[in-house]
């Protein structure tokens, strides 16, 4: 039964690339000629390499995803190996195109240095090819290299090394940019074990490092802190989420790294975690363009490497102890006993200078600390629980809770049913809510008493189908919480340096709690348009209940300047001087994937994709917009979420 299994998925996929063999035949051929001119053996077609590439194609085109993992959570050479090819090594190309232009294929992969150094790896002498082309016309490219025991590299014939010719891609289109991944070939003994690549080094698991405590600083007022206005240039970029941390070097310089130190509430680390048998760059010397990576023992991101970063020279796995910028809203970044710089965690990327000074406003402060936590919110698909984390009663009242997905008040909770006062809530007891299509749910053990529960609607589940939301009180944002986390803690004290222009309670001490637009520019119920917008992208929603011009729209930042007319394309599904009441346009940077069109949008009408010059909400703290000479207001770059109207 099983062999009959196995020859019905040979037959599905020979059947399925049987009208690809000119498109695949035409980029291996590329990739032998190039091979051959450099003295390289060539690359002879596998079945089960074939079938590999084909199930993968398919996965990403059917998930709308392109990524090394599949849906199934599997590695490249898992699905190699249950293909039947038992590799030695191996390697894996993907490509999200617009098209099967062979050239164009090739040329991506090939300007691309990871992906090239697959394809002219001498220790690859097999390969497979496929693509799938998924419902909105999107090609995903799979190809999947490989060496296994008793098959040897054909002769080489010739050994000219010249590069292939380049073949300008389609004009209309924007390429997104391949991702690679690779495992070089061990040196004697062959092991089906896929290694690092060389130039994406493994590092082993760290032990806690002992880090001596943050510098005294020299300051001038109170526990608040403030970033000192500077013009120094940023040295380093931080790109942070859920999962794992990365630091990349986005000057023009070879810097020197080693006396980074980061702090948080409960966990340190030093830069010195990478300084290891396996790092493949000098921390004192380290190469522009290059990056280094951590994540904890319970993730594996060695496949995941931020497409900025053209060489990552070490990877670490580190424990709860070391992970600095999980489990909190803010950290602290030290350079040779200077703090020079706090981020916030819920802005998933944080830019400094190396000479930069991070300041207190009072010399009583000796060191710049987060205010303490007052609830800790624990989440999961089902429910989400507010437990009092602190060490008195709390006045929960006016808190409130949002996203793209929802918008939930605590007085939702004051019911003929509450147990305990909002104004004076219980250490350690808490309130829950799930959701109309959950079961009761069972309080966590962290909870002594459980004084109140709530069924969420639609509109109300703010933390459902959204990878963050926003902790809101008094029209100010206390905290970002990573949804990826289970669990945020808050205090009721805290700022993140950002008024709220979104939804907030009309009135902390009604009994519903029922929100409405306050703050910024906005008065009414009822807004002309809705921005909703994270490090990935940006979309303008109408939601004026009519349609609207937004031709003359202009968003502008210290950062980029973007005018709606840059919408104004081929692929316009509808005029931008009617733009359809509930609908959405897009916009995210052009060494992107992708991205999914906002969830309270019903039709995106047109995406673009934009250079850095135009991303104007990126790695600042607001924009503003306008509309031809109008000025419509002013948006926080860190809520993720703008509401303004028309004049």
């Amino acid at each position: 039964m099983k062999r009959l299994l196995l020859a019905v998925v040979v037959f599905i996929v020979v059947m399925s690339s049987a009208a690809q063999d000119a498109a695949t035949e035409s980029v291996i051929a590329l990739v032998n000629s190039a091979r051959t001119r450099a003295g390289l053996p060539v690359l002879v077609q596998s079945v089960e390499l074939n079938i590999a590439a084909q199930l993968h194609s398919d996965d990403m085109a059917q998930a709308g995803r392109l990524d090394h993992v599949g849906s199934n959570g599997s590695q490249f050479w898992e699905r190699m190996t249950n293909a039947g090819y038992i590799l030695i090594t191996g390697a894996e190309n993907i490509l999200l195109r617009g098209d099967t232009n062979a050239q164009a294929v090739f040329n991506q992969w090939w300007n691309s240095p990871p992906h090239q150094t697959n394809m002219m790896n001498r220790d690859y002498v097999e390969v497979g090819l496929a693509y799938a082309t998924a419902a909105d016309g999107g090609v995903y490219f799979t190809m999947v290299l490989g060496a296994r025991e008793g098959v040897i590299a054909p002769l080489v014939v010739t050994a000219t090394p010249l590069p292939p010719t380049s073949t300008p891609l389609p004009p209309t289109f924007t390429p997104i940019p391949p991702t690679a991944t690779v495992t070089p070939l061990p040196t004697n003994t062959p092991t089906i074990t896929p290694l690092v690549p060389p130039t994406r080094t493994l590092s082993p698991l760290i032990t806690p490092a002992i880090l001596t405590p943050l510098p005294t600083l020299t300051a001038n007022s109170t526990s608040t802190p403030i970033i000192t206005p500077t013009a120094l240039p940023p040295d380093i970029r931080l790109i942070y989420d859920a999962d794992s941390l990365t630091l990349l070097n986005i000057s023009d310089v070879a810097l020197d790294l080693s006396g980074l130190r980061f702090q948080s509430d409960d966990a340190r680390m030093g830069v010195d975690v990478w300084d290891t048998e396996f790092l493949t760059e000098r921390l004192d010397n380290f190469s522009a363009g290059d990056c280094l990576q951590v994540w904890g023992t319970e993730f594996n991101q060695l496949n995941d490497v931020i497409d900025d970063c053209e060489t990552r020279h070490g990877w670490v796995a580190v424990n709860s102890s070391q992970l600095f910028w999980q489990g909190t809203t803010q950290f602290f970044v030290v350079n040779g006993g200077t703090v020079i710089g706090v981020c916030q965690v819920f802005d998933g990327v944080c830019d400094l200078s190396l000479d930069g000074v991070y300041t207190v406003e009072d010399n009583s402060s000796p060191l710049p600390v987060p205010v303490g936590r007052d609830i800790r919110l624990i989440f999961n698909l089902d429910s989400l629980t507010i437990l009092n984390i602190a060490d008195v009663s709390l006045d929960l009242r006016g808190v409130f809770f949002q996203s793209n997905e929802g918008q939930l008040a605590i007085e939702k909770w004051n019911t003929e049913f509450l147990t305990a006062s909002l104004s004076g809530f219980p250490v350690e007891d808490c309130l829950m809510v799930w959701t109309t299509q959950t079961d009761n749910q069972p309080a966590p053990l962290e909870c002594e008493t459980r004084h109140g529960w709530i069924v969420a609607t639609d509109a109300e589940d703010f933390w459902r189908n959204v990878s963050r939301f926003e902790v809101v009180r008094d029209n100010r944002i206390l905290a970002g919480c990573l949804v990826a986390n289970g669990f945020c803690d808050v205090s009721l004290e805290g700022n993140l340096g950002a008024n709220s222009p979104t939804l907030i309670p009309a009135n902390p001490n009604s009994p519903t709690g029922t929100p409405v637009v306050s703050g910024g520019v906005v008065t009414s119920s009822v807004t002309d348009l809705t921005m909703v917008y994270s490090l990935d992208s940006f979309g303008i929603i109408n939601t004026s209940g009519r349609s609207l011009d937004v031709t003359g729209l202009v968003f502008e930042s210290d950062n980029g300047v973007l005018g709606a007319t840059r919408w104004q394309t081929d692929f316009l599904t509808s005029s931008l001087s009617q733009l359809p009441s509930g609908d959405c346009l897009q916009v995210w940077g052009v060494n992107e994937q992708l991205q999914s069109k906002p969830a309270t949008c019903n039709t995106r009408h047109g995406w673009i994709a934009v250079a850095s010059e135009a991303q104007f909400w990126r790695n600042v703290s607001q924009f503003r917009v306008r509309y031809g000479a109008d000025f419509l207001g002013t948006c926080d770059a860190r809520a993720g979420r703008c509401q303004l109207n028309f004049p």
